[in-house]
């Protein structure tokens, strides 16, 4: 092809309309992997699991050009300041993402948003089971010599 045939070429697709097939609508971030694994029951903290405190924590992410997570704000609190400081501490430090692209296609920092639902989590029942044991009750009431003779779950 020669030179010039080249640039008439190019010039066709100018003209034309054609396209390039970077050019889209841009997109926010989108999470890689399930964000419900982000933050489990087993990471409930402590004090509220104690004190059965529960609740939604809402929060906007600010994701970077890496897909990483640079801040993390809570827009509407659990109620319990432990619950909303575990989501983002937790969620910044698990969360990953297709950063966001421009209409160029290009990695730029954008938002996203959702929410964890604290609730208690259900604790197991004990196996069933039994204990024998033995103890002393003295003349005074009080027991001695408490020894476990057999127990089974």
């Amino acid at each position: 092809m020669t030179k010039n045939r080249f640039a008439a070429l190019l010039v066709g697709l100018v003209v034309t309309g054609v396209t390039p097939s970077y050019a889209a609508e841009p997109v926010g971030p989108r999470p890689l992997g399930n964000p419900g694994t982000w933050v489990t029951s087993e990471d409930y903290p402590p004090e509220p699991l104690m004190n059965e405190r529960a609740g939604t924590t809402r929060f906007t992410l600010t994701v970077n050009k890496e897909g990483l997570v640079s801040d993390c704000v809570v827009s509407q609190s659990s109620g319990t300041d432990e619950l909303d400081f575990a989501t983002c501490s937790l969620i910044t430090q698990r969360a990953r993402f297709s950063p966001g692209r421009d209409k160029r296609g290009r990695p730029v920092t954008g938002t996203y948003s959702n929410s964890v639902r604290w609730v208690i989590p259900l604790t197991p029942a004990p196996e069933a089971g039994f204990v024998i044991f033995s103890f002393d009750i003295g003349s005074d009431g009080m027991t001695s010599n408490c020894k476990i003779e057999r127990q089974e779950g």
